[in-house]
């Protein structure tokens, strides 16, 4: 990451500007301490909607489109799509109104004491029937800078340690448009 990069996600004040960075490094004009290079490549068609929810105030650290198909191994592979990140109460009181007019996940926590807990993770990524991944993981303030942002601090990601952490999943494996049509409706109202 450029050092210009790095100085911008460290000096970042408050919340709204970790949700713009992450907007930026999304569409590709800025690095992020936690990733190397960009989003992956199943996560291009969404980053439309990932740039907008974080100009939103929902400051994501994952997400995945749902897929149900043959994996490069041979093995079938299937996804929930989902995503997860960081909120004020109100912006996490506004997807959890949005997410709620269908079957959704919506899981709304605040930071735990120490480390990461792992003790609501959903299940969200599985190769034949074995679970590879999960998403609502718990993390305290320091895991927040140790795991999600590479080790850096800052008076906007030390903030992160006392926002709510918000994951959001669709319980159905493989399907791929609800939960990018729910943040897209909430993205679109926040506009109007």
């Amino acid at each position: 990451m450029k050092r210009a990069d790095r100085k911008r996600w460290t000096t970042a004040a408050s919340v709204p500007e970790l949700g713009e960075l992450t907007a930026m490094w999304l569409e590709g004009k800025i690095g992020h301490p936690g990733y190397y290079g960009g989003p992956d490549d199943e996560t291009l068609p969404h980053v439309p909607t990932l740039a907008a929810i974080n100009r939103a105030g929902f400051v994501t650290y994952g997400s995945q489109p749902g897929v149900a198909e043959t994996g490069f191994d041979g093995a079938w592979w299937e996804q929930r799509a989902a995503v997860e990140g960081f909120a004020t109460r109100a912006m996490a009181e506004r997807l959890g109104e949005v997410v709620a007019r269908d079957d959704l996940l919506f899981i709304c926590d605040l930071a735990c004491a120490y480390g990461t807990s792992h003790d609501r993770a959903i299940p969200v990524s599985k190769r034949e029937t074995e679970p590879t991944c999960s998403f609502g993981c718990r993390f305290s303030g320091r895991a927040i800078s140790e795991e999600v942002f590479g080790g850096l601090t800052g008076p906007a990601i030390q903030r992160l340690g006392g926002a709510i952490q918000v994951t959001i999943v669709d319980p159905e494996w493989g399907r791929n448009d609800r939960l990018w049509e729910r943040l897209d409706l909430l993205t679109a109202t926040a506009n109007a």
